[in-house]
């Protein structure tokens, strides 16, 4: 067994007044030294608004902190001032500079639900990150342009083809919606740029609402023409959620049809009764490893499964062949 050094590293204390949850990160890929990271969290202070952080570890594994934001009550930026019922943050650093982006689901001020939002930031080398305040309006733009009509939750962003490619759950869970930005959020998407997934065989409605919605792009090469969307959701005739992938064609995303852009759902999870639910997925090489929580024999486990990347055309709907892995009981001695 190797040896790790550990370092504790509290990016945000909440003290009397304030709760920190939803926490997420990404970390620059420019070059291999580069260890400038970002890191994006919920702030629970008189609600739900959102705070930044970049960081950067030294070749010695020192760290130094460069905040986006003051102390509190000094650090009111754009996403503060303006949006709240701030949740599920996420954020991703592009592979060519020392820039991150951060989406999340939040309300406008005179809007009743939510809408999904994208800001930019820059962390040249240790300075501060900054916000860029030419995306957009003040900085960040509106990415699913529903006016207060209907509720947009979990967000997921990856860079991938020629741009980046965000996916959030709409309609309280009726819905997913998805749409691919060329020219990385520069221009506010308009409603007819944004794409809703076809979800044969799979149950939505208040009843059956859709969930835990993730995007997966290759890690090894970024302008890939394809990404997939996995998330939770109950199949026609079963109450409890699976989890499915679906491949999303960027080539064919502005002008092609719904059979060319998304592939058939492919399910991933086989639970005898209990909900798939907290569904990851990352994509390496040739294959795409997707991981979950599942409740069985009284106890919640992890479970795995590894498949391999499928073009659109080669997929075919039901569940895959490929072993599925109890992570809570299966790895040992890092053999699996």
């Amino acid at each position: 067994a190797s040896t790790m050094t550990e370092q504790l590293l509290i990016l945000k204390t909440g003290g009397d007044d304030h709760n920190m949850t939803e926490a997420g990160i990404a970390k620059v890929r420019s070059s291999p030294g580069d260890r400038t990271h970002g890191a994006v969290w919920i702030d629970l202070l008189g609600g739900r608004t959102i705070d930044l952080m970049g960081f950067a570890f030294s070749t010695d594994g020192a760290v130094g902190i460069e905040r986006v934001t003051q102390e509190w009550p000094a650090d009111q930026n754009v996403l503060r001032e303006t949006h709240r019922d701030a949740a599920h943050p996420v954020i991703i650093a592009l592979e060519s500079a020392n820039e991150f982006f951060v989406a999340w689901s939040g309300r406008d001020v005179a809007e009743t639900m939510s809408d999904i939002f994208l800001s930019k930031f820059t962390a040249p080398g240790t300075s501060e990150m900054t916000m860029d305040t030419s995306l957009g309006t003040d900085g960040f733009v509106n990415l699913s342009q529903s006016a207060g009509e209907s509720e947009e939750s979990r967000p997921g962003l990856v860079q991938a083809g020629s741009g980046l490619v965000a996916a959030w759950i709409s309609e309280a869970g009726d819905a997913i919606q998805i749409v691919y930005m060329t020219d990385y959020g520069e221009t506010a998407p308009t409603s007819g740029d944004i794409r809703t997934v076809p979800l044969p065989g799979i149950q939505t409605g208040s009843s059956h609402a859709l969930r835990d919605l993730v995007l997966a792009r290759s890690e090894e090469n970024v302008s890939t023409e394809l990404a997939y969307l996995v998330f939770c959701g109950a199949p026609e005739g079963q109450s409890a959620n699976e989890v499915w992938a679906v491949s999303v064609d960027l080539n064919s995303f502005t002008t092609g049809s719904d059979a060319d852009v998304f592939g058939a759902p492919l399910r991933i999870s086989e639970s005898p009764g209990a909900p798939s639910i907290e569904a990851a997925a990352i994509w390496y090489d040739q294959a795409i490893g997707i991981a979950w929580s599942e409740r069985r024999d009284g106890h919640n486990h992890i479970y795995f499964r590894r498949i391999a990347r499928l073009e659109a055309s080669q997929e075919t709907s039901g569940v895959l062949a490929s072993e599925e892995i109890n992570l809570s009981t299966d790895i040992q001695d890092d053999t699996v």
